[in-house]
């Protein structure tokens, strides 16, 4: 999806200068899906150091989400 590798582009280019808690406040602000989107469009830039200056529940949702995107990407890289 070319429209959606854009979009991606778009949001990450502002997002991957922040500072991670100038990160964690955005992240804070938008709802679970946008939350998500931004991780992802970040893909390796995002700093695992904005974890910390989440709250916890955010954090949890986060952290969860991030485990099971590695154990997905292992297991495809494991059928190829």
């Amino acid at each position: 999806m070319r429209w959606r590798r854009t979009t991606e582009a778009l949001v990450a280019a502002p997002c991957a200068p922040l500072h991670p808690a100038d990160l964690a406040d955005l992240l804070q602000l938008v709802d679970h899906e946008d939350r998500q989107f931004i991780v992802n469009a970040l893909g390796p830039a995002f700093d695992p150091d904005t974890l910390p200056y989440l709250d916890d529940g955010v954090r949890e949702e986060l952290f969860d989400s991030l485990v099971r995107g590695r154990e997905q990407a292992h297991l495809r890289a494991g059928d190829g």
